[in-house]
């Protein structure tokens, strides 16, 4: 949550934020790193955002990932091989990201549960599942991976929970380096599947 509190400052001012976060919730503390908070607090804020800013909710979950990506490399960079590339992450964030802060006694938060399946030295299977259903948060932080690798990644997803899938497919496959630099900005008329400034493109098998 302190992620999104950063997000949306740096976006719209230290204002907007606090009226946002009156509108949505009686909390006076502040949000805590590695600290996990009601969802229904989250899809307060995430609601609120949405009516005050336009932004489909889509779309900002999406720019929300590819911003959180290099906040999350940094806080995680001790469970990360420095021999990896980008899709070597994807692949093994699972086994050695999500599994050792499950294993935390002191962890205060669920990371989602991924399955990821290794097709080929560049392309990487992930099913997600997760009660939350932030699959284009989830896409934003592949994005934001590729981006802090300088590399591209092409996703094709073949089923959503949000069109009435028991869980997320995407099959993700790592492209050549490439010159374009990321983006945080946040436009009304922006989509995460047509995004000009992505550094993932985004194609999808299920129309």
């Amino acid at each position: 949550m302190q992620q999104l509190k950063n997000f949306v400052t740096e976006q719209y001012g230290r204002a907007f934020w606090k009226e946002i976060k009156s509108q949505s919730t009686d909390r006076t503390e502040f949000y805590l790193p590695l600290r996990e908070y009601p969802d229904a607090e989250l899809q307060a804020i995430l609601s609120t955002l949405v009516a005050e800013t336009g932004i489909q909710t889509e779309t900002l979950l999406y720019e929300f990932g590819i911003y959180a990506a290099d906040g999350l490399l940094t806080t995680y960079n001790v469970y990360i091989d420095d021999s990896w590339e980008a899709i070597d992450l994807v692949a093994n964030v699972e086994t050695y990201i999500h599994t050792a802060l499950r294993r935390r006694s002191s962890a205060e938060f669920t990371p989602p549960k991924l399955e990821s399946s290794r097709l080929d030295p560049e392309t990487v299977e992930i099913v997600y599942r997760s009660q939350r259903e932030l699959c284009p948060f989830a896409k934003g932080l592949l994005m934001g991976i590729a981006a802090n690798y300088d590399t591209e990644f092409v996703i094709t997803e073949s089923q959503c929970m949000h069109e009435g899938a028991d869980e997320c497919v995407m099959l993700i496959q790592q492209q050549a380096a490439s010159t374009a630099e990321p983006t945080d900005d946040l436009r009304d008329d922006q989509q995460p599947e047509s995004s000009q400034e992505s550094k993932i493109q985004m194609t999808s098998s299920h129309d």
